[in-house]
């Protein structure tokens, strides 16, 4: 249920969801790749354009280095769900893959 009433307040706005697809703005100068779940697509996803992928799970980075991605921006991690005086994160979530910030 969440899920559906999260499309629909994204549908009501106007705000593309980016869920497994791409989305090409600035005449194909950037293109934005939404990935769900995280998993990668079984193709590159090099355009012309610069590339960005978007993504939850920063363990993805590894999965999506491909030559002509110019940028992973990726969430989840929060900088550490425990983190020490100083910011050293004691506890990451999972699928951080070592990552603290996206």
């Amino acid at each position: 249920w969440v899920g559906e009433a999260a499309d629909r307040c994204y549908a009501d706005a106007g705000v593309p969801l980016l869920d497994d697809a791409s989305r090409p703005l600035l005449d194909g100068r950037l293109v934005l790749h939404g990935l769900n779940d995280g998993h990668p697509p079984p193709r590159p996803l090099a355009t012309p354009g610069l590339d960005v992928v978007l993504c939850h799970y920063p363990a993805v980075l590894p999965r999506v280095a491909w030559p002509g991605v110019e940028l992973v921006l990726a969430g989840h991690s929060h900088g550490g769900q425990l983190v020490l005086p100083g910011g050293r994160p004691l506890w990451l979530p999972y699928e951080c893959g070592g990552f603290v910030a996206g």
